[in-house]
């Protein structure tokens, strides 16, 4: 349950942030028009941190599926249901 819910928010995240990034990329590559040496500065910081989160939520769902997968196969060959062992009638 808990590996459920670390997935859904890191994948809520990840959508966000994406475009967060994205528009951060923009303004400070200056293709949308010339940002001051102080506004550059920022920019840097907050492409910096939204990248440290991007990959942080990359990171919690590959957790989460490593984890899921773990657990899997850890229980075993899925089993037949148990009418499908039954003998057929005739």
């Amino acid at each position: 349950m808990k590996d459920e819910f670390v997935s859904t928010v890191s994948h809520e995240l990840r959508t966000p942030l994406t475009s967060i990034r994205g528009s951060l990329g923009l303004l400070s590559t200056g293709l949308l028009g010339e940002v001051n040496e102080k506004a550059a500065n920022l920019l840097r910081i907050a492409v910096n941190n939204s990248d440290r989160l991007v990959r942080l939520s990359m990171t919690s769902l590959i957790w989460s599926a490593w984890n899921l997968a773990v657990r899997h196969s850890a229980s075993g060959p899925a089993r037949s249901p148990s009418w499908h062992s039954r003998p057929s009638k005739r």
